[in-house]
């Protein structure tokens, strides 16, 4: 009777073995369930103490005091006051601390508008990165990032957040949050966080229980699969065996078939080399002393690929006497010149158009130093950099003219990464689907791929960037499954303000300018489709927001639209008259007649600001 009564009751020892599995799992998911505590690396994160660790900046008349919550008064918390101003008023707090490089990292703020409308506040996150040196080598900014609602019992605090991998030579960052209205505003922020990110792989590895569990539970199921599958191990072992070595060579197959195809990771008409990477991924340069190559794009024209000691694209400097006035030109595609020959640019030209007005005809030279793709945000990046190479050689401009193409309105919205990227020292375009649409007929065609989107590098990590410049199978397989995700390539960034923004970044280049004494002008430069009488209007609305902002900034605009409609330039003509043939790039004609138009403006200036006391002039009397 017992005996039978034991049997009834005996579990098979397979459904031992599964439940043991399933329990261990079970706490294993638990485990991994659990918060993650990392610590704050930030110093007094609620502002308890007043004077410790955090930089407080104020634009115009705004106030950042530190003091007890409105609604927790034993809570303290940091108050920004901003008045209400015409030109607008702004303040924030920000803290450098230590980072490890290639790590991600979680920044929270959370704050509350007292007695202020939210939409009538713009909220700014700067993220700016340093190497040893204290260099800086990446500086994100972001306009209004989205908020998320904290907790309900408090409806009107939002929270930020904002997650990021930082920058492979980076060793400090410095974090800052800002708030800007031109209407009166108070704003409060408490417990700002910067803590490390981990993935969750890496999350379950640095808890010493979680991992012990899945070890336990790895070891249990490969003792049962090898205990069942014992008797036939040694097919099993040849057989995986095979299989893996099959494999291994197919990709080594197919890694060497690949190699074969004529594909190019810079376009085929401007040489590797020629564009070499500048501040870590957000930009790049022209390389100095480039030996001059004629070459044929794929236009059918020839084209002068060359650079001088400073890195532009144009002739070298030529020997100055000390009433000589350089003017130091910033620009993009259209300054840096689309033609032939470098002296068939329009800086270039307009040396010759100011000479022949000038009475002194050696008075001034300009130098271009326009590179393709920029923003006003990478032109001052290059402006910084020119600087203490021109520095190096004992040049020194005295004007710096930032060339303001009507495009680069939209393309500033991009910030100081652009739409483009360095990757493994190849510039990177941001158009892939236009390289993967009509990749089979490139491939036959052995075209390059001069427009393609991968990740920038502060999204990248080592494997990734290793196996990219390594397997041409890596990278193609890359391409189209990044096609597959990026579906908006082209979209610009959401909740941007384009005035606000173009006002920073000519606030830029006239902070850079003025800083090392030198006198700034921006110069704007038309796409031939605004003289259609279809985009009068919009163009109209933006030139009189860009001369608003000059006008704020107290910097000089120079339009030589009007010339260029009495040279002969209208809605009809324009794309004969100044663009090439298959894009709308100056041609030569459009290179000089732009030279034309602008050169008794830049007369008229250059003529006025002569007669302002030099930086060293002012600094003598005082």
């Amino acid at each position: 009777m017992n005996k039978q009564f034991g049997n009834r009751f005996h579990l098979p020892s397979e459904i031992l073995w599964l439940l043991l599995i399933i329990g261990v799992a079970s706490f294993f998911g638990w485990r991994i369930s659990q918060a993650r505590h990392t610590p704050n690396l930030l110093t007094n994160p609620d502002f308890a103490q007043a004077d410790t660790a955090w930089q407080i900046v104020a634009v115009g008349e705004a106030q950042a005091v530190p003091k007890p919550a409105t609604v927790d008064r034993n809570n303290p918390i940091l108050e920004l006051t901003i008045p209400d101003t015409v030109e607008g008023s702004g303040a924030g707090v920000g803290q450098r601390l230590a980072i490890i490089s290639l790590h991600r990292y979680k920044f929270t703020a959370n704050f509350r508008f007292v007695d202020t409308p939210p939409d009538s506040v713009q909220t700014l996150l700067r993220l700016s990165q340093f190497n040893r040196a204290g260099e800086l080598i990446k500086q994100d900014e972001i306009l209004n990032p989205p908020s998320l609602t904290r907790a309900k019992s408090q409806p009107d605090w939002h929270s930020l957040t904002h997650t990021l991998i930082t920058d492979g030579q980076a060793v400090e960052i410095e974090l800052g949050v800002g708030f800007f209205s031109s209407d009166a505003a108070r704003v409060e922020i408490d417990s700002v966080m910067f803590q490390v990110y981990p993935p969750w792989f890496n999350a379950i590895l640095a808890d010493p229980v979680a991992v012990g569990a899945l070890l336990v539970i790895v070891g249990l199921i490969g003792y049962k699969l090898g205990q069942n599958l014992w008797p036939i191990r040694r097919k099993v072992m040849v057989n995986g065996g095979l299989i893996i070595a099959s494999l291994f060579l197919t990709i080594m197959m197919l890694e060497v078939v690949v190699r074969f195809i004529p594909i190019r990771l810079v376009s085929s008409h401007w040489p590797r080399g020629y564009h070499v990477p500048f501040a870590h991924g957000q930009s790049y340069r022209l390389a100095k002393n480039y030996p001059s190559r004629i070459i044929t794009n794929e236009h059918g024209d020839r084209v002068e690929i060359v650079s001088n000691a400073l890195g532009a694209r144009d002739i070298e400097v030529p020997s100055l006497t000390d009433e000589t006035w350089l003017v130091l030109i910033l620009g993009d595609s259209m300054t840096f010149g689309v033609v032939g020959n470098v002296t068939e640019s329009w800086p270039r030209r307009l040396d010759e158009q100011v000479a022949e007005i000038g009475s002194e005809p050696e008075v001034y030279h300009f130098i271009n130093g326009g590179v393709s793709g920029y923003n006003t945000f990478q032109e001052v990046l290059l402006f910084d950099a020119l600087l203490k190479d021109m520095a190096q050689q004992g040049l020194k401009p005295k004007v710096a003219l930032l060339s303001f193409f009507s495009e680069i309105w939209g393309r500033n919205l991009y910030g100081p990464a652009g739409r483009f990227t360095v990757i493994n020292d190849v510039v990177m375009y941001s158009s892939l689907r236009q390289a993967i649409v009509n990749l089979p007929e490139r491939l036959i065609k052995e075209k390059g791929l001069d427009t393609l989107l991968l990740p920038g590098p502060d999204c990248l990590q080592s494997p990734h960037q290793a196996l990219l410049s390594k397997s041409r199978l890596y990278f193609l397989l890359s391409l189209f499954l990044t096609l597959r995700f990026e579906d908006d390539w082209d979209a610009r960034p959401e909740n941007v303000d384009p005035v606000a923004v173009n006002y920073e970044a000519l606030k830029a280049f006239k902070t850079m300018a003025e800083t090392n004494g030198i006198q700034p002008v921006v110069v704007y430069l038309p796409k031939h489709d605004t003289f259609a009488p279809a985009n009068l209007a919009g163009h109209q609305e933006m030139i009189g927001q860009m001369e608003d902002i000059c006008r704020r900034l107290d910097l000089p605009l120079l339009n030589p639209y009007h010339n260029m409609q009495q040279l002969g330039v209208n809605g009809d003509n324009a794309g004969e008259k100044l663009t090439l043939g298959y894009d709308s790039h100056y041609s030569v004609q459009g290179n000089l007649l732009y030279a034309k138009a602008l050169a008794p403006l830049m007369v008229e200036y250059l003529a006025k600001i002569q007669q302002l006391p030099t930086a060293a002039e002012t600094e003598s009397k005082q």
